[in-house]
């Protein structure tokens, strides 16, 4: 059952733009949402921070997903950290999105134009002193990264879909 802070990591099987992103940060996941509910995540797109139906996702034939679970966390401090979330609103540009892509697929390490969606997350957790790879800074903290903490759990199932 998907349960609010549960983190969905998304591949799209035919944009070239999720190719893309899988290249640049060496991952098999080109976004990361965050679950507010069973049925709406908060996911940090090209037009800002923005809450959205998760079913949009669960098509199979388009997109491979994975659902997380976040151990050793407090409900306390995942509601103060999706807050912070969501209190962003920052808007992005595509010229601003492949800039940042670019930067990251050069591993250059200081602030980017854009937040990426697994940044957001984890800068949003940092902030309530969760760290999904500890020494390394939340803004620059990858899908593949959040796939690979030993702070998180796979919990996907069929009920996904």
């Amino acid at each position: 059952m998907i349960k609010k802070g549960n983190i969905l990591l998304v591949a799209n099987k035919f944009d070239p733009i999720s190719y893309i992103i899988k290249f640049f940060t060496h991952s098999k996941w080109s976004h990361a949402c965050w679950c507010l509910s069973d049925t709406q995540i908060l996911e940090s797109r090209t037009s800002g921070v923005i809450i959205t139906p998760i079913k949009k996702y669960l098509n199979k034939r388009i997109y491979k997903v994975k659902l997380l679970r976040l151990k050793g966390i407090k409900r306390k401090d995942i509601d103060k950290a999706m807050k912070i979330g969501l209190g962003y609103d920052r808007g992005r540009t595509y010229i601003k999105f492949l800039w940042t892509l670019v930067l990251i697929g050069c591993g250059y390490a200081r602030r980017r134009p854009i937040m990426s969606c697994s940044g957001m997350i984890a800068n949003c957790l940092s902030q309530v002193g969760f760290y999904f790879k500890k020494g390394k800074n939340p803004l620059l903290i990858s899908p593949a990264d959040i796939d690979n903490s030993k702070l998180t759990k796979n919990i996907t199932a069929k009920e996904l879909f």
